[in-house]
């Protein structure tokens, strides 16, 4: 500045510098992006205060340096989540064979913009997984689509100048999802020595099954846990568009529409029910499948299958059995079919989990990128902000925690302040919210590449047999093991076990290519197809096979006259490697169904 009486130029600052602390400038920049605002709401502020504003090119190098902060912070607080899970593991003895710690996770998606349920076009995306036993983030990972700099270059058909590109993802933005937390997965061992044995979601069946096609682990199945509040959703989904339908009449409807609550709520009880008994894990999953499937014909009067701690002798005398006017109009056959599918899933209704953490998470993102409604994926933004939302998540205290880990100090006391009250604030809204659970009682589309596959070198002939001779001493089990197996994996492809197991095994799905197969036929993409087959569930004539399938068991035991069992993964009782999986079984000998797509209707 310049001195108008006596000319002399002297510099201000508007800060003191120090090494171990923020200046003014970046803590009003640090401030801002906090509450999910940019520079143009920052100098609105500034100018109605009678500041000047702040210029661009100042705000943009404050924000690179915060979001270099925030991102160095995240990693640190990652990694202590990550030892906190670690030590649990090891407390609790949940190994693998090579004793390294196994933990449950959580896993789920978010975009820069909200689709509304029509349009997932959003050019930024973060995927975070989650320990269950922490609650903590343990990784998270942003694809960016978009690069204004790139952008604005190509546009003027120009070489961009010099820069950091942050655009890392090409392909549709529903795709991030699966790639994000494959990655996750695969970086386990080497950022936290962990194995990530179990993980809980929303049914993203494509994210799973991208999983399970990378193989992550060399002897571990990752399981899916579907989310108990997302299987209930749709369930209520389905029966609403069995209410919404104008092809039946209206008073089926109605009903309908007046109990498919109860009809949930009903689910929900018999799932907390069962997980409280001290009873087998298979025991328990028949209960709350029979209950399942039950719940429609209790909810609509007939109990004649209604165990004693379903419903009493009051309930059966004041309710009408409205069952056979349903089916005469064709509803409940539907309500049937939709409660069976439920089933399938009482393998995940017995873990009773759900993604709530990794939803909080999305929610702490949308805070800090403006509720969705302004575009900060041009360049490193919404990055950042991400980041800042995972601090915010595993500290509940941002500047605080970036202040500690950067500088080695304290933040100034009004921070500290600040973050105090919200924290002691939570802890009361939390404390209401479950005095009010006690008090109340309610009585009413994608084709991904996701990285170089590690090309490892073959065995030599010595080798090789003595790890095949090795692999079939492991196979040779018990006939009670083999029985046990059997009872265990009774849900097949929704059973990790069974997934596991029929890797190891020649099952009767495989066995006329394998025989069949020529000698000088090259083995390897065979048995590459069958270690390491992609999931097709998605594709609509197997989804179509598996929807119909317990409609045509049902048919079949008219026809038959006999009651058909579910059956398990069975192993050969006298050659081991061998196992068959048929969909049922009978009197009369066993039943494979096939529901093929073309001929449905005819």
């Amino acid at each position: 500045m310049k001195c108008r009486m006596c000319s002399k130029e002297f510099v201000l600052k508007s800060s003191e510098y120090s090494a171990n602390k923020m200046d003014v400038n970046e803590e009003i920049v640090a401030g801002i992006m906090s509450i999910g605002a940019g520079v143009t709401q920052l100098n609105t502020v500034l100018c109605h205060i009678n500041i000047p504003p702040m210029s661009v090119r100042l705000y943009q190098g404050k924000h690179d340096i915060i979001c270099g902060w925030w991102h160095k912070t995240a990693q640190h607080c990652m990694a202590e989540a990550g030892k906190e899970e670690k030590n649990h593991a090891l407390s609790i003895g949940s190994v693998n064979e090579s004793g390294i710690p196994m933990i449950p996770v959580s896993g789920d998606a978010c975009w820069s913009k909200r689709s509304y349920g029509t349009n997932y076009s959003a050019t930024s995306g973060v995927g975070a997984i989650v320990g269950l036993f922490s609650k903590k983030v343990l990784y998270y990972g942003v694809k960016n689509k978009t690069c204004i700099i790139c952008s604005r270059a190509h546009l003027k058909g120009v070489q961009p100048p010099k820069h950091r590109c942050f655009k890392n993802f090409q392909g549709p933005s529903t795709a991030m999802e699966a790639l994000i937390i494959t990655e996750g997965f695969k970086e386990s061992i080497e950022r936290h020595g962990l194995i990530y044995n179990q993980y809980v979601a929303d049914g993203d069946s494509s994210t799973y099954a991208s999983i399970r096609n990378s193989r992550p682990y060399e002897s571990v199945t990752v399981g899916k846990v579907e989310c108990k509040n997302h299987l209930l959703r749709n369930y209520c989904k389905g029966l609403l568009s069995i209410a919404s339908n104008t092809t039946y009449p209206i008073r089926a409807r109605k009903i309908l529409k007046d109990n498919y609550l109860r009809i949930r709520w009903g689910v929900d009880s018999s799932v907390k029910y069962w997980v409280k008994q001290s009873i087998p894990f298979s025991e328990k999953m028949k209960n709350i499948k029979d209950d399942i499937n039950n719940g429609p014909y209790h909810i609509f009067g007939d109990h004649s299958k209604c165990a004693s701690y379903f419903c009493n002798d009051e309930i059966k005398k004041r309710t009408e059995n409205m069952v056979p006017e349903l089916k005469a109009n064709g509803v409940f056959q539907k309500i049937e079919d939709l409660a069976h599918r439920l089933s399938f899933h009482a393998y995940s209704f017995v873990h009773n989990e759900t993604n709530n953490l990794v939803e909080s998470f999305n929610a702490r993102v949308a805070k800090f990128v403006g509720g969705k409604r302004v575009n900060f994926s041009q360049r490193r933004s919404y990055a950042g902000r991400c980041a800042a939302a995972v601090i915010s998540y595993n500290s509940g205290a941002l500047q605080s925690t970036v202040h500690k880990y950067i500088f080695g100090t304290e933040a100034n006391h009004e921070i500290v302040r600040l973050e105090t009250i919200r924290q002691k604030l939570n802890v009361k809204i939390m404390e209401k919210r479950i005095k009010k659970r006690k008090v109340i009682k309610h009585t009413t589309n994608k084709d991904v590449h996701y990285g170089e596959e590690c090309q490892k070198v073959d065995m030599d002939d010595k080798q090789y047999a003595t790890a095949k001779r090795e692999f079939l001493l492991r196979l040779e089990i018990t006939p009670e093991e083999k029985d046990k197996i059997e009872q265990d994996t009774i849900l097949q492809s929704a059973s990790p076990l069974w997934l596991e197991t029929r890797r190891k095994l020649l099952t009767a799905s495989w066995f006329s290519t394998v025989c069949k197969r020529r000698p000088s036929s090259n083995c390897a993409p065979l048995v590459k197809q069958i270690l390491y087959g992609k999931d097709l569930g998605n594709v609509p004539s197997i989804k179509h096979g598996k929807d119909n399938e317990y409609t045509a068991l049902r048919e079949l035991e008219q026809v038959l006259q006999t009651n058909i069992l579910q059956c398990g993964l069975s192993i050969d009782k006298e050659i081991s490697f061998l196992g068959a999986s048929p969909d049922g079984k009978c009197e009369h000998g066993i039943v494979e169904i096939k529901c093929p797509s073309s001929a449905y209707g005819m």
